[in-house]
């Protein structure tokens, strides 16, 4: 059980996106299992604005079923304004509540 892989993910991004947007940048990284197959897909879209708005770079991930080509949701995590902490609410693939909370910024 010790030290046995359990999943496998890699970004997928291109190396330009990487460099100009930073950890603004959009991705898709299919989680797959020991087997190959997709167990699902996180995937998170553009949300950087050029404007001194910092609301407009809220980030949110969306988690999708298998390879995500279905476009089957299964929840998605949205980041919410707070000043002092960094807070999230987690959704299910309804957009009903599920969780949220935060943690301490920087």
């Amino acid at each position: 059980m010790y030290g046995r892989q359990i999943a496998f993910a890699a970004e997928q991004s291109d190396c330009f996106v990487r460099q100009c947007c930073g950890n603004l940048r959009p991705f898709s990284m299919p989680i797959l299992l020991p087997n190959g197959r997709p167990a699902f897909t996180l995937q998170r879209p553009y949300k950087c604005v050029p404007s001194c708005c910092w609301f407009c770079t809220l980030q949110e991930l969306h988690i999708l079923r298998g390879d995500g080509s279905d476009g089957t949701r299964l929840g998605t995590v949205y980041q919410e304004y707070s000043l002092f902490t960094r807070w999230f609410k987690v959704c299910d693939g309804s957009g009903n509540l599920v969780r949220d909370g935060g943690g301490k910024s920087g």
